[in-house]
């Protein structure tokens, strides 16, 4: 294994279990990510993009089985004693997730909540964990310094929460971090704000990333490299630029027609629920250019003439 990879699924699959039986979220994932390396996954709501992030941090719910492997520098996280992992989770391997109104807790001073993963993974007193903490928040651009670190996440604007979610992300200054849609609910200025500080602390301690988000524009801005998933399988896969620039996979070039800047030409149909998958190829039922072969054969990923660029289309390429 390249020991610059720092995590690698192999054979990666997320199933949830219903009232009549089991649905796959995850389906046969593949990837890698190297020391440093942002990595974007975007895809409709529903796709499995979150459920693959959690399933890296080891937060999927009680319902839900995991087969295959996650390799985290060699070792297989899936695998580990929770014990162990949880040496990991927060200081090696963290998150900031999508939504600062359920994921900061209302009774305790924003401070405190970064101080305790100070106290947790780096310092030993109080006042040396607070000293960061002032520092990351100034970092990061947010006011009112000492005093907003005694504020109330409710005593915040949206922006200033997220930026509070990044602070106790990158505090550690962790080797991984998952961010599951960061600009989820803001504006658009609040929106550039917030990727601004993120890609700061990412390139300030070279943390590898995994950025769960359906936003082309925050993929562009952060990403090396972009997956694009569709109803549970990555169906497109490559540099940011080659996959922005020359979409290969009918929805991806589909999703990228439907941004504003290219005229809301929406792609016909709905992604299909997780429990009424097509047969053949997943897309075929929406897509402009399938044939009867579409309908039966479930197409490989097949490699495309740009390096690395690779395409789930029985005419990738064509």
């Amino acid at each position: 294994m390249d020991s610059k990879i720092l995590i690698q699924t192999d054979h990666l699959y997320v199933q949830f279990a219903i009232p009549n039986g089991k649905v796959c979220a995850v389906n046969d994932l593949n990837l890698s990510i190297k020391e440093g390396e942002v990595l974007c996954l975007v895809g409709e709501s529903g796709c499995g993009k979150s459920a693959f992030g959690n399933s890296i941090l080891r937060l999927l719910p009680d319902n839900a089985t995991l087969q295959g492997h996650i390799y985290y520098y060699g070792k297989d996280i899936v695998r580990m004693p929770e014990k162990e992992f949880r040496l990991l989770r927060g200081k090696e391997i963290a998150c900031i997730p999508q939504s600062a109104a359920t994921s900061l807790n209302p009774l305790i001073e924003c401070g405190k909540q970064v101080d305790e993963v100070y106290l947790l993974h780096k310092e030993k007193n109080k006042s040396a964990a607070r000293k960061n903490t002032l520092r990351l928040f100034k970092m990061l651009g947010l006011p009112r310094l000492p005093e907003l670190a005694g504020d109330y996440p409710h005593e915040l604007s949206g922006g200033m929460k997220q930026r509070v979610l990044v602070a106790m992300g990158t505090a550690a200054e962790p080797k991984f971090i998952v961010v599951d849609e960061p600009t989820k609910g803001l504006d658009w200025a609040r929106k550039h704000e917030v990727i601004e500080r993120i890609g700061y602390m990412q390139s300030m301690h070279n943390s590898a990333m995994l950025l769960i988000t359906h936003d082309f524009s925050v993929a562009e801005l952060l990403s090396d490299r972009i997956a694009i998933m569709y109803a549970g399988e990555v169906v497109e896969h490559g540099e940011t630029k080659q996959v922005l620039q020359k979409p290969q996979h009918p929805y991806t070039k589909g999703i990228i027609s439907a941004l504003p800047q290219n005229g809301f030409k929406a792609i016909e149909g709905f992604s299909p629920a997780l429990t009424e998958i097509p047969s053949g190829c997943r897309f075929h039922p929406r897509c402009p250019n399938a044939t009867c072969e579409c309908t039966v054969q479930h197409p490989e990923l097949q490699k495309i003439n740009e390096p690395n660029h690779v395409s789930r289309c029985l005419y990738a390429g064509v």
